[in-house]
């Protein structure tokens, strides 16, 4: 018996992985191809929790499979996803076509209503969880094409050393003085 499976690069981070295996499938039933590039990572180390990783990468590919799914002309349905492991930080990319008068702005907008009315996390939402753990949020509009980069430092990365030991040094001048 021929089983219909999607296969998809194991990344090692069970959160991304399931997520992956949900949305890719949920891509292949509305019809949008998925091009997706997997490192092995190892998700202990980002300075974030679980639940706040699911909701940062399952509302990217929600985001891009809906924008994807609006598109009315004989665009290629295709959204790119790429998951790896830099020496301090998770970066992933998600990268989805969108219409031609698509703005950073507009999809704000799309992001903040939908969420309001679905319970879900908007754009504005998923950049504060980047900063508040010290990561970046950088939605962009090229070429057709919206684009959400996230960025996640691991708990040890080099600017936390920095940040500790900066601290480190107030709180011994301060004891000092």
């Amino acid at each position: 018996m021929k089983q219909n499976r999607v296969e998809i690069p194991f990344s090692g981070a069970d959160v991304i992985d399931s997520i992956m295996w949900a949305k890719v499938g949920e891509m292949k039933k509305a019809g949008i191809e998925a091009d997706y590039e997997t490192e092995k990572i190892n998700a202990d180390v980002v300075k974030i929790s679980d639940a706040e990783l699911c909701a940062l990468f399952a509302n990217a590919l929600d985001n891009a499979i809906e924008g994807t799914q609006r598109l009315s002309g004989g665009e290629v349905k295709k959204i790119f996803v790429r998951i790896r492991q830099t020496e301090c930080a998770l970066e992933i990319t998600v990268r989805n076509p969108c219409e031609a008068e698509q703005t950073v702005a507009a999809a704000f907008m799309q992001s903040a209503k939908r969420a309001v009315g679905n319970h879900g996390y908007g754009m504005g939402n998923m950049k504060r969880i980047c900063r508040e753990n010290g990561g970046e949020f950088v939605p962009n509009v090229q070429n057709g094409e919206f684009e959400v980069f996230i960025s996640l430092p691991f708990r040890n990365s080099q600017s936390e050393h920095v940040r500790n030991a900066d601290a480190e040094h107030s709180r011994i001048t301060a004891a000092a003085d």
